[in-house]
């Protein structure tokens, strides 16, 4: 789900040589990307973010205005990317130079024995990973549940699907998962809907929509809004629910695409919409994937924002969609304050991130065999990348080294797709309970 959020306090990366190596390459870093973001954001040119200005999660406008005064400078977010001192984590700076470490010697691996049969820690360097617990659905046994375990793969939470659900269990698929600031879990419950838990596993909402998929965002206001993929032509592809279960908004995309290229697109669904993120200003973006598009609408359902997949491409309308380099299947981006994006293209088995504006590539990672279908990217505070394949979630630096993974042997890949139990989506919640992933 949709809500990014950032830490305000951890502590530093552990080690002298990690510490070492980040005060060097860090500074000039940490100014190019600084000075990106405040072009981007400073509508009124005063040369600082105001709170109103600012697109992204409040939560990382708090973390950089270090002194609270409501305003972001250049200085507060140079400081904020560098790590700003003890009260934030030293961020690895995105370089993605040829001539970058592909491992860097501060990165110091030990072995790993998970307690859990169900899956495997097989990478971790603890000195270069973001510490924290990781949060995912696991659909491989009888009854689909929600796991959270610590850095060596201990299970620390769990919440399987009750009673409630009664002989829906064996065709249900829990997608999306999504901690909330009070403890609670939302998450989407294919073929069911959406439903909300709290830490003793009791259910505090729930709303039915058997089309209901992929992702969920639970907005300022207490509304959510989530997205449904499989539908036909015509169906609506997003909604906002109330809490009482009231549809106040929603979007088919027919006034907008209803037109070639994409109005005889059938794929799983005309859109196939896998990924909706909510942003401060009541605008949200959505991944289009039958299109291969990622676009924002306002509140009114405007589309003001369109960014071609490929980025080689400059115009939607340019699409061949015979051409099978046009249909890369965009899957679950995300949109950062500093105005850079991270998706997933899974029809290239690769994941990247880009300048918004520039569309200039800053990472990016493609995978081998097992790590087939990527579909979730989330950036951490430290820099690094936390991906989710149909089989595995690992952790990646700019440089592409992975510092933490987890694999799930059970999950069979059949000619090169994953069956319904596969792996979806995951976030990293941090030693301070702060959230990481949509």
């Amino acid at each position: 789900m949709k809500c990014q959020r950032f830490q305000k306090t951890l502590a530093i990366f552990a080690g002298t040589i990690a510490a070492t190596m980040l005060a060097g390459i860090a500074p000039a870093h940490a100014q190019s990307r600084a000075e990106m973001m405040l072009k981007n954001a400073d509508a009124d040119g005063d040369g600082r973010i105001s709170r109103s200005e600012w697109k992204g999660p409040p939560q990382r406008f708090d973390y950089f205005d270090a002194d609270g005064d409501g305003y972001v400078t250049l200085e507060e977010i140079q400081a904020g990317l560098r790590g700003g001192g003890e009260a934030r984590q030293r961020p690895v700076a995105r370089d993605t130079a040829p001539e970058a470490a592909a491992r860097p010697k501060s990165c110091d691996y030990q072995p790993v024995t998970s307690p859990e049969s169900a899956w495997t820690i097989d990478s971790y360097a603890p000195d270069c990973a973001y510490a924290g617990t990781t949060l995912f659905a696991d659909n491989t046994g009888s009854t689909p549940r929600i796991v959270e375990v610590d850095m060596q793969g201990k299970l620390v939470w769990q919440y399987k699907l009750g009673n409630e659900f009664g002989s829906f269990q064996k065709q249900l698929q829990i997608m999306d998962v999504d901690r909330q600031p009070n403890g609670n879990t939302l998450f989407v419950l294919r073929g069911w809907g959406l439903v909300e838990v709290n830490r003793d596993g009791k259910t505090v909402w729930k709303f039915r929509d058997e089309d209901a998929s992929h992702d969920a965002d639970r907005l300022p206001n207490g509304n959510t809004i989530y997205v449904r993929a499989w539908v036909a032509k015509g169906k609506d592809v997003m909604r906002e629910v109330t809490p009482d279960g009231k549809i106040v908004r929603s979007w088919n995309g027919m006034q907008d695409y209803n037109r070639p290229p994409f109005a005889n697109i059938e794929h799983e669904g005309w859109i196939h919409t896998n990924a909706v993120q909510a942003m401060p200003n009541g605008d949200v973006y959505l991944s289009l994937r039958n299109f291969s598009l990622l676009v924002r609408l306002t509140p009114d359902n405007r589309v003001v924002e369109e960014i071609p997949m490929p980025l080689s491409r400059t115009s939607v309308d340019a699409y061949d969609f015979s051409n099978k380099d046009d249909q890369v299947a965009p899957h679950d981006p995300e949109y950062h304050a500093d105005g850079s994006v991270a998706v997933c293209l899974t029809n290239k088995v690769t994941c990247i991130a880009f300048d918004g504006k520039t569309r200039k590539r800053l990472w990016s990672h493609r995978f081998g065999e097992e790590g087939q279908g990527p579909r979730d990217v989330n950036l951490l505070p430290n820099g690094n990348y936390l991906v989710v394949t149909h089989k595995l979630i690992e952790e990646l630096t700019p440089q592409e080294q992975s510092v933490w993974r987890l694999t799930m042997p059970a999950i069979k890949l059949v000619r090169g797709k994953a069956l319904p139990e596969d792996l979806f989506k995951a976030q990293r919640i941090g030693a301070d309970g702060s959230i990481h992933g949509n």
